[in-house]
């Protein structure tokens, strides 16, 4: 559903959807400057940064969405897949068909946020999707589905305990006790200095064989005992 009112500076619009029931499952307005903005990405392309404001000068727009605008405008700008991170998609891709790119994104989503501190940002989903011949929203769902990727700033070392029940039985719950206690924070919380993030309880790691067990930074450290998890946390850098 769409209910637009008539605003001084354009037509301000809000996007309701809904299931049927009394509450809807997702918003979006529609800025009363909208059509303005968008005329001008056409204005600006090619231009420096700092002609925006010339441009703003010859139009009648809300600062408040400019403001906005221009920030996306600059952090997408400067924002790109690294060499490596390319690479490293381009060698995933030769696993699949031409046609079929869009099953490397749980790689490309990994490496790329193993290169931005263990965080994924809009604007380089953006640039795996485009990569990968996605459309946006297809690597929005896939990075907000699975508990591997995060995408707020946290710890740049991912750390996760499992508790499943053959870590529980031998320990898991005491480990998490401990790991709490010694980085003085609590599941889903990072560390002050930004060094690690203790992810919230897993399911299952699917290292039962090697319970105790837990994960830090992709890699399965197994048999663990209270020692051994802080030589592991203390080597974080």
């Amino acid at each position: 559903v769409y209910s637009s009112i008539e605003h001084p500076k354009g037509e301000f619009g809000i996007y309701l959807v809904s299931d049927g029931a009394n509450k809807p499952y997702r918003v979006k307005a529609r800025a009363s400057g909208f059509a303005h903005l968008a005329a001008m990405n056409e204005m600006v392309k090619g231009h420096m940064l700092s002609d925006v404001v010339a441009v703003i000068g010859t139009m009648d727009i809300v600062f408040g969405e400019i403001d906005r605008w221009v920030f996306v405008m600059s952090e997408s700008a400067q924002i790109k897949l690294s060499e490596h991170a390319r690479e490293f998609i381009d060698s995933c891709l030769l696993k699949y068909p031409e046609d079929q790119k869009q099953s490397a994104i749980l790689s490309a989503l990994a490496e790329v946020q193993h290169e931005n501190n263990g965080f994924l940002t809009e604007p380089l989903m953006d640039l795996v999707a485009e990569y990968l011949d996605m459309p946006k929203i297809g690597v929005y769902e896939v990075a907000s589905f699975y508990s591997m990727f995060e995408t707020k700033p946290c710890g740049r070392n991912n750390v996760a305990v499992c508790t499943n029940i053959s870590c529980m039985l031998r320990g898991g719950d005491e480990i998490v006790e401990h790991v709490e206690k010694k980085l003085g924070i609590s599941l889903g919380e990072s560390t002050s200095d930004g060094r690690v993030f203790l992810k919230k309880e897993e399911e299952c790691l699917a290292g039962c064989c090697g319970a105790p067990m837990m994960q830090v930074n992709h890699v399965y450290h197994e048999n663990l005992t209270i020692e051994r998890v802080d030589e592991i946390l203390d080597e974080l850098i």
